[in-house]
């Protein structure tokens, strides 16, 4: 590629070492970008927005684009300069482009919550110094996406209105499969985390070629896996359908963004889209379609066992609501199975839907089987964590 003798080395008491060579500049099209320390920095928002853009233009695979049904209730952010305080605002069944929030429910998120108390008034203004951290800055990044509509479930849904609360839960499925991208708080373990702090650093290798082209190369703790995997919002049950119905999705990770659609990834350090494998857990919806349009293809409800065995690993602040928290993708499903719910079960797939065994070493008592199953009415296969189907590829005949 080059010749030793075209080689400086430069050392830096940073601990960054520059090597300066000649190189034809498409063998190194693939190698990472440097990352800003400041997330808020210009170049991390020209990034988010140009993976945006090419998604909602170019790529067939994420769904139709354009404006689509609101949910009920959408933050207004205002303009992009802040000039004006955000409010709550009624839709009324209005067409438009949101943004959605995913993150991390806990206990004390619910005081920051929308109340028949405060709705009235936050009809007229959101104060932001009221709001957690973190709905402070997803705020902050739907204005600098330029969009001016923004879901956030506790502010959008009022927390002590038990019938709204479950109206709106129904609704959850077009809520996150209308979005036009879904801001992912990877980074923040609570709600006052926050999106826009510092990153954590690692030391790059830079490397400068001779027509003054900057290349850093950093280590592997920027890896999109590895970020995935060690976050707490991994575990959330929530996390789970709003990941999957989402037709995009950008994770403010500790030292990087992250970006998953249907179509590819990419981040901060490998900002061109990279387009990822089928078998994703972002690709099973698009996977379960596809099978149930072709009799040829693999079985659909595969990709529904997949995603049960994963959900019922998963946490939830209230346990109350893991049946809520899978409904949004059970109804997306159903559209795509042109089946029903019997129990929890799919009615024209009953003879695999029972071949369930509890997860883990610790049986299941006679007492324990017999409260889940009084649960009824679809409610007792995602009550416990017990989801692991046996003979996947046994089909009736």
């Amino acid at each position: 590629m080059f010749k030793p003798d075209d080689c400086r080395i430069r050392s830096h008491t940073s601990g960054i070492l520059e090597l300066d060579f000649a190189i034809d500049m498409e063998l190194f099209s693939n190698l990472p970008c440097g990352v800003p320390h400041d997330p808020k920095h210009i170049d991390t928002r020209d990034t988010s927005r140009k993976w945006v853009s090419t998604c909602t233009q170019s790529h067939e695979r994420c769904g139709k684009k354009g404006a689509k049904e609101m949910p009920t209730r959408v933050i207004d952010v205002g303009p992009g300069d802040g000039s004006e305080a955000p409010r709550l605002a009624m839709t009324d069944g209005e067409y438009g482009e949101y943004v959605t929030l995913s993150h991390r429910w806990d206990s004390h998120i619910k005081q920051f919550g929308t109340t028949r108390k405060n709705i009235e008034e936050r009809l007229g203004v959101i104060p932001l110094e009221l709001l957690p951290h973190t709905f402070r800055d997803a705020i902050a990044v739907t204005r600098s996406l330029g969009y001016r509509y923004l879901w956030i479930d506790s502010i959008c849904i009022i927390q002590d209105d038990g019938t709204d609360w479950e109206r709106e839960c129904q609704r959850m499925c077009a809520v996150f499969e209308n979005t036009v991208v879904t801001i992912s708080a990877l980074r923040a373990c609570e709600g006052d985390g926050g999106l826009l702090n510092g990153r954590d650093e690692a030391q790059p290798l830079i490397i400068r070629l001779a027509d003054g082209v900057t290349v850093g190369v950093r280590p592997n703790k920027h890896d999109f896996i590895h970020a995935l995997n060690t976050s707490e919002m991994n575990t959330r049950g929530w996390i789970l359908q709003e990941k999957i119905l989402s037709p995009a999705i950008l994770h403010f990770g500790r030292s990087q963004l992250y970006w998953e659609c249907c179509s590819s990834t990419a981040s901060e350090s490998y900002p061109n889209m990279l387009t990822h494998s089928e078998g994703k857990l972002k690709y099973l919806l698009v996977t379960a379609q596809r099978h149930a349009l072709n009799p040829e293809a693999q079985d659909p409800y595969l990709q529904w066992y997949k995603i049960m065995s994963i959900f019922s690993q998963l946490n939830l602040t209230f346990e109350f609501d893991r049946l809520p928290a899978i409904m949004g993708l059970a109804e997306r499903f159903r559209s795509i199975f042109q089946s029903r719910l019997l129990a929890g079960l799919w009615l024209e797939d009953l003879h695999r839907g029972l071949l369930w065994m509890k997860a883990g070493l610790q049986g299941l008592s006679r007492g324990h089987f017999i409260a889940i199953m009084e649960l009824g009415s679809s409610k007792w296969a995602y009550s416990v964590r017990m989801e692991r189907w046996l003979r996947q590829g046994w089909k009736r005949t």
